[in-house]
């Protein structure tokens, strides 16, 4: 196996619904948004789009790997539409993992911004193209950052970008998590930061 550098440490899942979580964390969520691919959008007459053909997570889980979700499997029934998760950094640029960029132009991903729960319709100014794009894929052994930058096609309406920490991220500290995982509506959680990759903690930033 092969070290992690970083990553969110819990004895439960603790992913919650963003209308339950902090105002501190609540205001961000605008800025994050969700890869969905063009297939999944249907655009109707007055610019806006809802959603179209979208499987639960389930069965998106049972199309990938073969074997379905038990019973008992947070979130299980919730739409999956999405590939992943981006933010907005800038007022026409988004940052995501470069293993999720890696698939932008084949699958022809859009970036949807307030994706939450029980949401299928959204506005022009919420869903943009990506136009330009730079990425890079971590390694198998961490030796890469896995990261990607994308240019949309136009200026963000719909939220503020987010201010990147650059400063080193210390080990044990706490932190909050908002994001997409596998494709659902946003979720929250707090965790702690594990660290055992001296040089990862070093040239590693959040959002």
């Amino acid at each position: 196996g092969h070290e992690i550098p970083l990553a969110l440490y819990y004895d439960n899942d603790t992913r919650q619904e963003v209308r339950d979580c902090s105002y501190a964390v609540k205001r961000l969520a605008p800025s994050v948004a969700c890869l969905i691919p063009e297939w999944m959008l249907n655009r109707n007459r007055n610019g806006s789009y809802t959603f179209k053909n979208v499987k639960k997570l389930s069965d998106c889980v049972k199309d990938r790997t073969g074997y379905p979700l038990t019973d008992e499997a947070t979130f299980r029934d919730q739409a999956c539409p999405g590939t992943g998760t981006a933010f907005a950094v800038t007022r026409n640029t988004v940052m995501t993992a470069g293993h999720c960029a890696a698939i932008v132009f084949q699958n022809k991903l859009k970036v949807v911004f307030n994706f939450c729960l029980g949401k299928e319709n959204f506005d022009a100014n919420e869903v943009y193209d990506v136009k330009n794009m730079m990425y890079d894929v971590t390694a198998k052994d961490c030796s890469k950052p896995d990261w990607a930058w994308m240019e949309l096609d136009r200026d963000i309406e719909c939220c503020d970008p987010l201010t990147i920490e650059t400063s080193p991220i210390q080990s044990k500290s706490l932190i909050s998590m908002l994001g997409h995982p596998s494709g659902i509506s946003m979720k929250y959680c707090d965790g702690t930061v594990q660290s055992n990759h001296k040089e990862a903690q070093e040239r590693t930033c959040l959002i």
